[in-house]
């Protein structure tokens, strides 16, 4: 079993990580998407250091009790945030579809914007994942 200071130093690591992302996302999005309205900037800011917490909680679990094997970061993080990002990309397609365009893809529909942000979500989740097994492993 996980102790309660690793599982605390797995929730910071990746909110530390989310929140870099979610302030980098804050800087660059009214850019590239200025007709975002305001709630929704906010849930973009909030949502990643939340998907951090979730990595950080889900990855002290490391071993699967039903298929009893073991789960490995680069499946266990992508999995969770690439899914929540795709329902994220359901929800928001369509408002999301000006923030493609401008990045270079005019002909942008909701799915595609649900199919980049799962991949988004994917790459981010990993990292968020190595980070904290990467960092409380030589911690403890």
């Amino acid at each position: 079993m996980v102790g309660d200071r690793t599982l605390m130093h797995r929730i910071a690591i990746a909110k530390t990580i989310g929140l870099l992302i979610s302030v980098l996302l804050w800087i660059a999005l009214p850019d590239y998407n200025p007709e975002l309205r305001t709630n929704q900037f906010w849930g973009l800011l909030l949502w990643y250091p939340t998907m951090g917490a979730l990595v950080g909680i889900l990855g002290a679990l490391d071993y699967h009790p039903h298929f009893r094997m073991p789960v490995a970061w680069w499946f266990r993080g992508p999995l969770l945030v690439g899914w929540m990002n795709f329902l994220l990309g359901m929800f928001m397609g369509s408002d999301m579809q000006l923030f493609l365009a401008n990045l270079g893809f005019p002909g942008a529909t909701p799915l595609d914007v649900a199919l980049w942000l799962t991949v988004e979500g994917m790459f981010i989740g990993a990292v968020m994942d190595f980070a904290t097994s990467h960092f409380t492993r030589a911690e403890s």
